[in-house]
């Protein structure tokens, strides 16, 4: 696309074509304002949702009497986490 000037004055904007652009460019922030605060702000209860659900399901695990393992698996004991046989020789 070639770009060119012409030696023709530009025609001034009007009043009234001022006014009309500036209401449009309030307006329009506005609107972002408006959706990103209230994104912010669905997100900020969703978290606070989350943190809550899942402060209250740790404190009910703490307060719930402790089951025994179940069937399938084995029991620990000390000795399983002093193994010794992880060390690879070079």
């Amino acid at each position: 696309m070639y770009f060119y000037q012409t030696n023709e004055p530009t025609p001034k904007m009007t009043l009234r074509g001022k006014i009309t652009l500036a209401v449009w460019i309030v307006i329009s922030l506005c609107l972002l304002f408006f959706f990103a605060f209230t994104i912010f702000l669905v997100a900020l209860v969703v978290g606070a949702v989350l943190f809550l659900i899942h402060l209250f399901q740790r404190a009910q695990a703490r307060m719930s009497p402790r089951r025994s393992p179940a069937p399938y698996q084995r029991p620990r004991q000390k000795s399983d986490y002093y193994r010794d046989d992880d060390i690879i020789d070079v």
